[in-house]
């Protein structure tokens, strides 16, 4: 045993051995201290405390197992003043040596690195800032070193660092080195935190400003690491990465040509490029990713399940090969999936892709099982190298169908979809009757039709009752606590003819709209755009109160609008009136007159006669055309006062050509013939094979108007 050294004998405090246990003992270096002398009178499993303001080791040589760590209570910093390449090196006897609780800064090289053999040593507590490649160790090989000339290359094999913090590092952090453990450790502002090497462990890591975290590194375990603002790629290259329970913020790629990764509860936030790009045998599960170019692409066997993709703005899964997609939610951006073959989609939400093409799928091929596609421009586009076929999934309320291969069986579609080969069990045209989409509740109401009308052939989730639903969200049969359906009127509180055209919006998971005045009730026009419309007739001497219920089946939500009959002054209104055919105007006249007579259609006998002043006389239209009305104005003895001639229009819509042939189901424009062309901006009318459509002008042409064309549900759609 070493017997302790005077600390008054040695004031340059050259190595003092302070106590010895066991066959080990305690060694300080401070101020004016000898590294060289204070290593070489330690023995192996000796410890060596370091103090304030101790000199910066200049590779040293550690060729013993050794403890260097902080004198308790003092945070002693080693400088390497950018002189110094290395502070220790250890060779194959190293092994096993620990560094604790010093700061190392400002080395050209590293902090830590090899002389010979593979020796790994464990690192907790440190600090290195500004130190080159910061930490590392030649690797070895047959007495041989291997290096890459590149690079540098020198490497630490299963050696561990915990609760260290790496700062400044450039080009990398560590190099080619096997069985790495980081643990509560901190990089910030480092170009690559790893690269190359085989067997890699992080644990709650966190990554700051860094180019990459690995590159090339194979084998690596990855849990709860928060990485931010990586400039080029989080997970670059090699294979089996796994990456669990993890946070990315304005990482701009997650993983690239990765063989082998799993993503599992990992978040993606900020902006970025990609999750995953061109990456093969890849499992992404539990993953919530937005505001990217796209989540994955490229790659051959990806299986994705319970993911949330929000606002891609290229693509969601695009070029990838033999995908299974399950339980996945695609909400917003461009398209949902582009140039993907050997799809399995199951159990999808794919809605509200509204920016660019709008597609929900394009030139993907495969199956869709069980989801639910809503809200998109297009649902599905140029599916011509193969079929996309889809079995008991909701399609309704985006822009198009689309078109391509494929077939359909019991799926609740919107119309259009008759392009489809469509097999047994469909439901077209029928609203799905969703919990409350506007809040991204896309589950079934206890009277949807889609419940327990799936394919029977297909297994019932075990919420499920006796027959698999359609759509994604199955029906648990619990009561749903859906709100009321939303309705707008928004046509202004006067018209100038009765009946009113009242039109409005109301929500998606609306079935039907009524209407109700004092003397008059109907059903209003509901179209699959949200919209309806009614023509409501109005009193000639009171206003108007009209109550409009939207319905969903359950729940009904009433607008109540008062409505003015505009009253036409004959005398003082426009020379030229235009109205539908079937309008009715309210005639007056003002002036000091007793009697308005008015021959209102031109053929010379009088229609209306009234007294003046207060009566107002109503006519009704009941014929397209031209008429010239004239009134005049007697006094009490039957005298002629003043006569006025006025032109009223009466407009009927009048389709020919390509309209009468366009097909109910479509949305496009189509020119119309309307005479004349300042048409109300709203008309109703009937096409050739009895379906009503709305019709909303859309531009005036020199021959007439453009109108655009929206058909309605189908009838009222029974549900049993």
């Amino acid at each position: 045993m070493k017997s302790g050294i005077s600390r008054m004998a040695a004031v340059a405090l050259v190595g003092l051995a302070l106590s010895a246990s066991a066959g080990a003992a305690t060694h300080e270096i401070g101020p004016g201290g000898d590294w060289a002398a204070v290593v070489a009178g330690a023995s192996a499993g000796d410890t060596i405390e370091v103090r304030l303001n101790a000199p910066a080791p200049v590779d040293v040589l550690i060729s013993k197992q050794l403890t260097i760590t902080n004198h308790p209570g003092e945070s002693p910093v080693l400088d390497g003043a950018g002189a110094a390449y290395s502070a220790f090196r250890f060779d194959a006897n190293g092994s096993g040596s620990v560094i604790s609780g010093l700061a190392f800064q400002n080395y050209t090289g590293y902090a830590l690195r090899t002389a010979s053999g593979s020796p790994a040593i464990t690192v907790s507590s440190c600090v290195f800032d500004n130190c080159g490649w910061t930490f590392g160790l030649k690797v070895t090989a047959g007495g041989s070193e291997v290096r890459n000339a590149a690079k540098g290359g020198y490497a630490i094999h299963g050696s561990s660092f915990t609760g260290c913090t790496f700062t400044n590092l450039s080009p990398h952090g560590m190099a080619y080195s096997d069985n790495l453990s980081f643990t509560a450790c901190v990089f910030n502002d480092v170009d690559y935190v790893v690269v190359r090497g085989d067997g890699l462990t992080l644990t709650d890591v966190t990554v700051d400003a860094a180019v990459a975290i690995t590159n090339g590194t194979n084998n690596v375990a990855a849990t709860n690491v928060t990485a931010r603002n990586v400039s080029y790629i989080a997970f670059c290259g090699g294979t089996n990465v796994s990456v669990s329970d993890s946070t990315f913020e304005n990482v701009v790629r997650g993983a690239y040509d990765v063989s082998g990764l799993t993503f599992a509860d990992v978040t993606q936030t900020g902006t970025g490029s990609y999750l995953v790009g061109w990456c093969d045998n890849v499992t992404l599960e539990n993953v919530t990713a937005e505001n990217l170019r796209y989540f994955a692409g490229g790659g051959d066997n990806v299986v994705i399940r319970n993911c949330t993709i929000r606002n891609m703005a290229a693509y969601g899964i695009v070029n990838c090969n033999n995908v299974t997609s399950e339980n996945v939610t695609l909400d917003g951006g461009s398209m949902a999936y582009a140039g993907c073959t050997g799809a399995h989609v199951t159990r999808n939400i794919i809605v509200n892709h509204r920016t660019g093409p709008g597609e929900a799928f394009y030139t993907t091929y495969g199956t869709v099982t069980n989801s639910t596609i809503v809200g998109n421009k297009i649902a599905r586009a140029w599916i011509t190298a193969g079929s996309l076929d889809f079995d008991s999934c909701i399609v309704t309320d985006n822009d198009r169908f689309g078109w391509g291969g494929g077939t359909a069986q019991y799926c609740l579609m919107q119309t259009g979809c008759e392009i489809m080969g469509l097999g047994e069990g469909n439901l077209i045209g029928f609203l799905p009757r969703f919990v409350n989409p506007a809040g991204g509740d896309y589950g079934l109401r206890a009277n949807s039709p889609a419940i327990d009308a799936g394919n029977p052939a297909l297994p019932v989730p075990p919420e499920g009752g006796a027959r698999v639903d359609i759509g994604a969200v199955e029906y648990d049969g619990v009561a749903d606590a859906a709100t009321p359906p939303t309705i707008s009127i928004l046509t202004p509180a006067a018209s100038d003819v009765s009946p009113a055209f009242v039109e409005g919006t109301v929500s998606a998971d609306t079935t039907s709209v009524t209407w109700q005045t004092a003397t008059d009730s109907g059903t209003a026009v509901l179209t699959t755009a949200g919209k309806f419309w009614l023509n409501a007739p109005l009193s000639a001497t009171d206003t108007t109160m009209l109550t409009v219920t939207a319905s969903d089946g359950t729940n009904d939500t009433p607008a109540v609008q008062e409505i003015t009959w505009n009253v036409t002054d004959i005398l003082s209104c426009d020379s030229v009136i235009k109205i539908r055919k079937g309008d009715a105007l309210l005639f007056t006249g003002n002036g000091a007159a007793d009697e308005l007579e008015i021959d209102a259609d031109g053929d010379g006998i009088l229609e209306l006669d009234g007294a003046l002043p207060g009566d107002l006389l109503p006519y009704q239209y009941t014929v397209a055309g031209d008429y010239n009305v004239t009134a005049r104005l007697k006094d009490e003895f039957g005298q002629e006062i003043t006569s006025r001639t006025i032109y009223v229009t009466v407009i009927d819509v009048n389709l020919h050509g390509p309209c009468v042939a366009c097909r109910v189901g479509y949305r496009r424009d189509i020119d119309v013939f309307v005479s004349p062309a300042g048409a109300k901006e709203s008309v109703a009318y009937t096409s050739a094979d009895g379906e009503l459509l709305y019709v909303g002008l859309k531009e005036h042409t020199a021959d007439g108007a453009i109108i655009q064309l929206e058909p309605h549900y189908r009838g009222t759609p029974v549900y049993e």
